[in-house]
């Protein structure tokens, strides 16, 4: 496929709003890096910006010590796994009788309008399936 130039113009401009949108988010998260690995008199002097000066483990000794916070991190971790598979399991239990013709298909149906306005398209008069009314 051939593109146009005011295609391939269009391309480099979403390639660059996507660069500035990857920068906008990452340079917070090495500054805080940056900080976190740097020496106190580094901070004091606010020398550190992207790279870390005065290279300093102390913060994460102190912080991996206690065992409040690597409870802390631990629970949240576990918390994370719990919640992703019951999201993923609440996920395929309401998918499935939405896709085949299983009982509880209706009830799945009218708990979740926002299905019915996305299979009707453009056209609200026009019936989902078989036997559905137009929307009103």
């Amino acid at each position: 496929m051939v593109k146009t130039k005011s295609a391939k113009i269009g391309d480099w401009v979403i390639v660059f709003i996507c660069l500035i949108l990857i920068l906008v988010c990452l340079l917070p998260v090495l500054n805080i890096a940056a900080r976190s690995l740097s020496s106190a008199d580094a901070l004091i002097r606010n020398e550190v910006l992207l790279w870390p000066k005065g290279l300093n483990f102390d913060a994460y000794e102190t912080v991996l010590g206690d065992s409040k916070y690597t409870w802390s991190l631990a629970w949240t971790a576990i918390l994370t796994v719990i919640c992703t598979i019951w999201s993923l399991f609440m996920t395929i239990l309401c998918a499935y009788p939405l896709i085949y013709d299983l009982k509880g298909k209706s009830i799945f149906r009218r708990a979740h309008p926002v299905h019915d306005v996305l299979q009707r398209g453009h056209d609200p008069d026009v019936p989902v399936a078989e036997g559905d009314p137009p929307a009103q």
